[in-house]
């Protein structure tokens, strides 16, 4: 019979197995239906709360889901959470001889409610010739009225599901990246943006601060006023929040997260 420590268990969504040999680690990524949503009977809630109750070791994506985690379950060991964070695809660079457009802002990724794509698109339509590139799965018919009715037709722009490669040449193109999530369990978007050497402004909110360290421009409030006044600083000191951005992003990788894992399956 295989000792407990020979057979391991590691589940990146939710799964578990009860063998009474095996080691179990799960990877908890955010509390979005706990904490966005305030819903705990979902499915993936359920599967959630299995997987974590039946882990001998937990890797949490940042301290702030690891705080997350303790707060939703105060009776677990914090001995047994780790923090291993997600890195980001080489695909991402400076582009040689890159000319970048500074009235373009980019909104990556997905576009619910505490994404809070409706104030990104306030924060534009307040300025006179900056337009909006969106990036993420097809517009919705209220999403497009609300486009039009906020800036012209010639003001947004809307891309289907990017490559990695072709997201990184609208990095590199855009002036800025607006990320106004008021929730997020890492923010990889962030990093993205950076290590393309395209600056970011985004909420000083949940895992955000960790992630983005001092080369983003982090607002208070999510209010219209502090993106606006917080993109015209940006842009006026552009280099230096892309020369930060730089920096940053190459303390993450995806081989510094395998390294750290592959250490904490020897523990």
């Amino acid at each position: 019979m295989p000792s407990k420590e020979n057979l391991l268990f590691h589940s990146s969504y939710y799964r578990y197995t009860k063998g009474s040999h095996s080691k179990v680690i799960t990877t908890v990524h955010d509390f979005i239906q706990e904490k966005v949503y305030n819903s705990h009977l979902g499915f993936n809630s359920i599967m959630k709360r299995l997987a974590i109750i039946n882990s001998d070791i937990i890797i949490a994506i940042s301290e702030n889901t690891k705080n997350d985690l303790l707060h939703f379950y105060p009776k677990l060991n914090p001995n047994n959470i780790h923090v291993i964070y997600n890195g980001v695809s080489e695909c991402y660079c400076p582009l040689p001889n890159n000319e970048f457009s500074p009235d373009t802002v980019l909104f990556v990724g997905s576009r619910v409610s505490y994404k809070n794509f409706d104030l990104a698109v306030d924060v534009v339509s307040k300025f006179k010739n900056k337009t909006l590139v969106i990036v993420g799965n097809s517009l919705t018919a209220k999403e497009e009225i609300l486009l039009n009715s906020k800036l012209s037709s010639k003001r947004w722009l809307f891309k289907l599901n990017p490559s990695n490669e072709e997201l990184n040449v609208l990095y590199n193109q855009a002036g800025l990246l607006i990320y106004p999530s008021s929730y997020e369990g890492f923010g990889i978007p962030i990093l993205e943006a950076m290590k393309s050497g395209c600056p970011v402004i985004a909420l000083n909110s949940s895992s955000l601060p960790e992630v983005a360290g001092d080369a983003a421009l982090l607002v208070e409030n999510s209010s219209i006023d502090e993106y606006y006044d917080g993109i015209k600083h940006i842009m006026n000191r552009r280099d230096h929040f892309v020369k930060l951005g730089l920096i940053n992003a190459a303390s993450f990788s995806w081989d510094k997260t395998f390294e750290e894992t592959i250490n904490l399956y020897k523990i």
